[in-house]
């Protein structure tokens, strides 16, 4: 069973408000022979134009998670259902037809990497540019939010089920054989890149 836990930002969760994302939310459960034990963490954001809502929710190893803006809040809750529940859908086909590994008895997911592209930079140049602080002038950046996640080791076609899953498009694991941090990307054509660790020489 789905256990709700809400937060709200610049916006009170009202007990109406919170009944209503349960129910709507909580039809995830209809998917499954026996609803998963966990946590759903939605929240609910007031905006100078509108409404957003965000709402992530990991079972049986996956993480699933919707984001959406509406002019009200009850519409945004509506279209983060409609979003988890494609999710939902995928993962159950996925798993219908073993895209998960041939480990899962399936022919697993392909990844075609079309070419192969390492980057260098002269060392002086480069410690020169990490050195000096980013200003305005330089075109500065802010950093607006720091996440950190354990890395389960997986292989890529699994990797590319989650990027999927998640609507991303790329995605960071750790490499189930050389047990390096990867990323694998959804490229303009279509198919699949993988970004990995050159070995020093």
């Amino acid at each position: 069973m789905i256990r709700f836990v809400f937060r709200g930002v610049k916006v009170e969760v009202t007990e109406q408000l919170a009944d209503y994302a349960r129910r709507k939310l909580g039809r995830l459960n209809h998917y499954f022979d026996r609803p998963p034990d966990c946590m759903m963490t939605v929240k609910m954001r007031a905006l100078k134009d509108g409404h957003r809502v965000e709402a992530t929710v990991s079972f049986d190893g996956m993480m699933m998670r919707a984001e959406e803006k509406s002019g009200d809040m009850y519409t945004a809750i509506d279209k983060v259902q409609e979003k988890l529940e494609r999710q939902v859908r995928r993962w159950r086909v996925s798993r219908f037809r073993g895209l998960r590994g041939p480990e899962a008895g399936g022919e697993g997911v392909g990844v075609s990497v079309s070419d192969d592209v390492t980057g260098r930079t002269d060392g002086n140049v480069g410690k020169a540019r990490m050195e000096r602080k980013p200003t305005a002038a330089m075109g500065g950046f802010k950093i607006v939010r720091n996440k950190r996640f354990a890395f389960k080791p997986m292989d890529v076609g699994e990797a590319v089920l989650r990027m999927n899953l998640l609507d991303h498009n790329f995605f960071v694991f750790r490499d189930l054989e050389s047990d390096e941090v990867n990323v694998v990307y959804r490229r303009k054509d279509g198919n699949y890149g993988v970004i990995s660790p050159r070995k020093s020489t």
